[in-house]
Formats: structure tokens, sequence, C-alpha cells
């Protein structure tokens, strides 16, 4: 029995156990597929092959528990001989997982691989979109991503030659250089922040696409830094906080009150901001003059 079967059956010989009271033919037969699962099968040859030393002492477990099993049955002790065959299944089971089969990792390891470059595209789209409201809709881009680029182009080349992990850790190393270069421009006001919009619906609209940016880090700090699941809590409250006060902007905005709007947006982002540097992310503190144009409004 091969791949997924291995868990089925596994799955079924303890539905078996707890369902029925234990008999030796179904002793025996749990026996028999424990033998052939540690000393003639793909999962097992693929752990002693790993090299990874927590598999390997979790394999050599289930063969401690398999050996007291047999001992059991042969003393007649079938309860024992059950209880022993569970735990080698389940230390089996877990030296399985340790060491997946390859072609479940080439699957993982392509989805990542496009989860990858999409996050860097959508990253790499929104630095664009800002650097030129920074510098002018005609402001140059060139040379900004060249170091992005040469890390894109090493994992495509990688990727075409089935290496699949070292292509998603280039990718990962690009998504992160744009994840801060992108922290850092949405944080920047050195410019002359009060001249550059003609109306307040224009600031306004500048406001609710940083607002958006931000957003759109929090799930890949999240993946980057991967924070514990206490610090998960807090992120989920100030992103959840942070939804309600960007709501209650585009209701001010509508009505046309964009001072209030302005505040709360601002708020908003304040919360993906505090967010970003609970799960990781070092957000620079928000410049004196962009303050000031806000006491301003």
């Amino acid at each position: 029995m091969k791949g997924p079967g291995i868990a089925v059956a596994a799955s079924l010989f303890a539905v078996m156990a707890w369902a029925q009271s234990v008999d030796r033919a179904t002793v025996e037969q749990k026996e028999a597929f424990v033998r052939r699962l540690l000393d003639d099968s793909p999962a097992g040859r693929r752990v002693v092959d790993s090299g990874h030393g927590e598999a390997i002492g979790l394999l050599e477990r289930a063969r401690n528990q398999h050996r007291a099993a047999q001992a059991e049955m042969s003393s007649g002790n079938l309860a024992a001989a059950d209880r022993a065959l569970n735990e080698a299944l389940w230390s089996a089971g877990k030296a399985r997982q340790i060491v997946p089969d390859p072609m479940d990792r080439t699957i993982l390891d392509r989805f990542q691989n496009a989860r990858l470059r999409a996050g860097v595209e959508s990253l790499r789209a929104a630095y664009d979109r800002h650097l030129r409201r920074v510098r002018g809709p005609g402001a140059a881009v060139e040379g900004e991503f060249d170091r992005v680029d040469a890390l894109v182009a090493e994992a495509g080349t990688l990727a075409d030659a089935e290496m699949l992990v070292q292509a998603n850790r280039a990718l990962q190393n690009a998504e992160r250089e744009l994840m801060e270069q992108l922290n850092s421009l949405l944080s920047a006001t050195t410019f002359r922040y009060t001249e550059r919009f003609e109306n307040p619906a224009d600031q306004y609209a500048y406001e609710l696409d940083r607002n958006t940016s931000y957003g759109e880090l929090v799930p890949i700090a999240l993946a980057e830094y991967r924070p514990p699941n206490e610090s998960l809590k807090s992120i989920s409250a100030h992103v959840e906080r942070g939804n309600q006060l960007r709501a209650e902007a585009q209701q001010s905005a509508g009505r046309k009150d964009f001072r209030s709007a302005l505040r709360q947006v601002r708020a908003a982002t304040a919360e993906l901001q505090r967010a970003l540097a609970v799960a990781g992310l070092v957000v620079p503190r928000e410049a004196p003059a962009e303050r000031i144009a806000e006491e301003r409004q």
C-alpha cells in the first residue's frame, strides 16, 4: 500500500479498534500492515534516506513498538498488542509527515512559487504607483528594481531547472526587499505635503490608496515573519479596527466631509501600521510635516 493509502488504512484500523472489541484476526491484519509499512514501503525508505534525525527516531520507535506488539501477540495479550500497534502506526505516521512524499512536496513548492510571484508583482505595482504619486506622474523608476529584477530572474532560472526550493528562496528575498521599500516609501513624507493636492478629494484619494497598500502588506508580512499565535489576535484586532475606520472614512467622503474622512482614513492606516509592527515589520514614525498638514485641514 502506497501514498495516501497508508493514512487511510491507519485511520481505518484506529476506527476498527475503537468501534469493536479486539479479536485475533483484526490484530493480525493490523500487525501485517505495520510490518509492511516499516520493512517494505516507499514511506519507510524515504524516511531512512532523508537523514532527518527526528523522523528516523520516530521510525525506530515505531519498530520497537511493533516488536513489543509481536511479543504481546505471542503471549496472547491481544489488547496490549493492539495498543502497541496503534502507537507504532502513530509514530510511523508522524515520521512520514516530517519527510513528506516528494510529489506532495513538489506540489506545495509550485503553489508557493506561484504565490510568491504574485506577491512580488503586486508589491512592485504598489511601489511604482506610490513612487509616481510622490515624485509626480512622469517620475522615472529606472534603477529602483535592479536588485529585485535580478532576484526574480534568478528565481525563474532555478524554477526552469526544477530547483523550486532555491527559486522560492530567491522570490522570498525579492518580496522582502520590495516590502521594506514600499514600507519606507509609504512612511516617507519629506516632500511638501500640503502642496501636492489640488483639492481635499484628491488628498483623500491618496490617503485611501496608501491605506490600501498597507493592507496589502499585512498578509505578506504574516507569511514572511510568521508571528506567534499570541500575536495573531492583536494583529487581527488592529486590522479589524482599521477596516471599521476605513468604512467610516468612505461614508464621510460620500457626504463630502473630507476633513473627517482624512482623519478617519489616517487612523485606519495607523491601525494597519500597528498590525505590521506586531507582525515584525518596523514601520517608521509618521513625519511631523504630515501631522501638521492634518491639523491644518
